[in-house]
């Protein structure tokens, strides 16, 4: 983890960059000018995951829901990151958007409306 984080330091340093990580936005703070966070429903994500990978809805919740206990006991350990504190989320990012209901496009609409009014 650290290795990677010094790693999407470097690249972040380069310039002009997009940078797609869990961590970024907390890890590259105030290198980053633009900060997004994509969010949906446990439900819809598991939909999601099970349509695509062809798997069983019960397989994938469970799956989905050990990765994100251990991701977040070492992110927490690791860094002292909360990533349900919607506090320093509201804070963090310039843009959060519920992805729910929105197709790739009205995603993308929505993140360069807001981009041109940074």
């Amino acid at each position: 983890d650290i290795m990677l984080d010094k790693k999407i330091n470097n690249i972040a340093s380069m310039g002009n960059i997009i940078i797609d990580s869990q961590l970024s936005a907390y890890i590259l703070k105030d290198k980053a000018n633009f900060k997004i966070l994509l969010r949906c429903p446990l439900e819809t994500r598991i939909k999601r995951m099970s349509d695509r990978d062809e798997t069983n809805y019960k397989e994938k919740i469970d799956e989905t829901l050990r990765r994100e206990w251990s991701e977040a006991r070492r992110f927490k350990k690791l860094y002292n990151i909360d990533l349900q504190d919607e506090k320093v989320i509201r804070e963090l990012y310039n843009i959060i958007i519920d992805t729910e209901k929105l197709s790739i496009e009205e995603i993308v609409d929505n993140v360069v409306a807001e981009f041109k009014k940074s």
